[in-house]
């Protein structure tokens, strides 16, 4: 399925709920969002990418590093705490980037390293899977202090449910349309 303005600026409205009830969500939860939303995403017949996103345009080419790190985290040879992560991750679909509160439409799909504005610019870095994502959020340098996983995941399953009964009777109108 296609996502077009409309559809994205009603998922981006409603993904704004998570951020006005677990106020600290891209502050250390972004990841465990873009899982939450990759699954949402998926069930409704889109195509979404979990997306490493830096704060610095420099940043480019640390996508690589990142990803060697993670494979040394995984096989024990580097600590947690010793690795590179990245700064933030979303959700891609189409042109349309989606973090916890936050949409923002690519500027240019000629160039894939386009900043683009989800709350503040932010550079795309690269994409990871779902997998290597719910592997890293094992290891708590993938999130930080400000983000209480266990008791604010529980809530952020409960309203991406929400989210999705919504989403779903959207999605089914306006194919009736």
């Amino acid at each position: 399925m296609q996502m077009d303005r409309s559809l994205a600026n009603e998922y981006g409205m409603r993904f704004g709920t998570v951020r006005n009830i677990i106020p600290d969500i891209n502050f250390g939860g972004c990841g465990f969002f873009a899982l939450e939303a990759f699954d949402l995403l998926s069930s409704h017949g889109f195509s979404p990418k979990i997306i490493y996103l830096s704060s610095d345009s420099e940043d480019i080419n640390l996508y690589d590093l990142i990803i060697e790190e993670f494979n040394n985290l995984i096989f024990n040879k580097k600590k947690p705490e010793d690795i590179i992560v990245p700064n933030h991750c979303c959700i891609k679909v189409g042109k349309y980037y989606f973090d916890a509160g936050n949409m923002a439409e690519e500027k240019d799909e000629e160039f894939p390293f386009s900043p683009i504005t989800l709350a503040r610019e932010w550079y795309p870095i690269g994409e990871v899977s779902r997998d290597q994502l719910k592997r890293a959020l094992r290891f708590r340098s993938y999130w930080n202090s400000y983000y209480i996983r266990n008791y604010n995941n529980k809530i952020l399953k409960r309203v991406m449910k929400n989210i999705h009964k919504d989403m779903a009777i959207i999605i089914k109108e306006n194919k009736n349309v």
